[in-house]
């Protein structure tokens, strides 16, 4: 389900002019190694796809559910969510930035232990990595988008994204300067670190069918891993 998604999002990507580096070399290289945000990966790095934009003359960084990226540079972090939820959040006095992409809220809006933490170390480790890059937290400027309500099910994980941020960032004295949340449809994001610039574009139901498989079949992998914590009934 996840390669659907990512034909999205490279449908989505020629549409916008996106090529990737000549085999000669020129532009910058194609990957980076990123944070992966799924508390079975902890510590785990991985590659993140990348594409050079001639037309804005910089990387495109593209995220997936449970990843996160924070850089120094002049770039731009891509992704496309739908009942997921992507802090961008950058110091303009440091001059780093960095975007997240999380699936699930946390632990009060999901009856399981292990899956409701998505969401909290999602936030926890952008603004660990973000301080680690130089940042202090009181000059963090936060934008929120996602939470949409794409998929048919009782759990309305998008309303939990959505609340858990809020709760969170209120925790942390954090104010968000710019939100688009909730509402029947997905959302593609391009964040620009550098300059906190935003743009998002609501999607057309081609990418809401792509991520509504690939949300349910995460959703599926859920209830699974919940049912089997359970003790036997009579226990």
């Amino acid at each position: 389900m996840i390669d659907s998604v990512r034909a999205a999002m490279a449908k989505e990507a020629q549409r916008t002019r996106f090529s990737l580096p000549s085999p000669s070399g020129n532009g910058p290289p194609r990957a980076n190694l990123a944070r992966s945000l799924r508390p079975e990966e902890l510590g785990v790095t991985e590659e993140i796809p990348s594409y050079w934009d001639r037309r804005l003359g910089m990387r495109v960084v593209q995220i997936l559910p449970g990843q996160a990226y924070v850089t120094h540079r002049d770039e731009m972090i891509s992704t496309i969510l739908g009942s997921c939820v992507s802090a961008c959040i950058r110091d303009p006095k440091a001059a780093v930035g960095g975007m997240n992409h999380f699936m699930l809220p946390r632990r009060g809006c999901i009856t399981s232990g292990e899956a409701g933490r998505y969401g909290e170390f999602a936030m926890e480790s952008l603004i660990e990595d973000l301080v680690t890059g130089g940042a202090c937290e009181s000059d963090l400027e936060v934008k929120v988008f996602g939470g949409g309500r794409v998929l048919d099910s009782d759990l309305n994980i998008g309303d939990g994204n959505i609340r858990f941020v809020h709760e969170f960032l209120y925790s942390r004295g954090l104010k968000i300067v710019a939100e688009d949340v909730g509402g029947p449809f997905p959302r593609r994001i391009h964040y620009f670190p550098a300059s906190g610039r935003v743009r998002m574009r609501r999607l057309p139901p081609t990418v809401q069918n792509a991520l509504v498989d690939q949300e349910s079949s995460y959703e599926w992998d859920l209830v699974v891993k919940i049912a089997s914590l359970r003790p036997p009934p009579g226990e």
